[in-house]
């Protein structure tokens, strides 16, 4: 059955949604974390020293740091993807029905133009920062250029595919 706007209507009580959305997100971060347990435990059986991490990671040499690095992306990367996963499977109906309708509705052009106007933008405002001379980073871009040229597979997955994703499924 579909409601005044096309979609399909969910007749559960919002209670309902919010344990399915908040209750997968909690499991999915313990799985990341058994992985990245599980990641960090295969270095420590080659004889790599992660004791540095708890008083600085900075204070840590480079292979600590690129081993923890990567454990930390594995298992970010398949919270990621299992929440995305959790919430197609959960909302496949709803999901199905709203593509119908976006591709009824010259939803793909109305994408292509804001895709441009975001490029533009981005341009633009790359060019400011460059002329008004106001380049810095913050410490999770940081993070995420560090993510991308230690492991630029691992990268890409997650900063392009799942992070996006997974954060537009939550907030919406």
């Amino acid at each position: 059955e579909l409601n005044s706007l096309g979609f399909v209507n969910i007749k559960t009580n919002w209670f309902h949604h919010i344990l399915v959305a908040g209750g997968s997100y909690l499991l999915l971060n313990i799985i990341a974390m058994i992985v990245g347990v599980i990641a960090i435990s295969s270095y420590t059986s080659k004889g790599i020293d992660f004791s540095c991490v708890n008083t600085g990671i900075e204070a840590c040499p480079p292979e600590v740091l690129q081993a923890y690095n990567f454990a930390n992306d594995i298992s970010g990367l398949i919270g990621e993807l299992g929440v995305i996963a959790a919430v197609i499977i959960i909302f496949r109906k709803y999901l199905k029905t709203m593509f119908i309708h976006f591709k009824e509705n010259n939803g793909i052009k109305w994408a292509l133009i804001g895709f441009a106007i975001l490029i533009g933008g981005n341009i633009v405002y790359s060019t400011l920062l460059e002329v008004l001379e106001l380049n810095s980073t913050s410490s999770n871009q940081e993070g995420v250029n560090s993510m991308i040229f230690n492991s630029p597979l691992l990268g890409f997955l997650f900063v392009v595919i799942a992070a996006p994703l997974s954060e537009e499924i939550l907030f919406r």
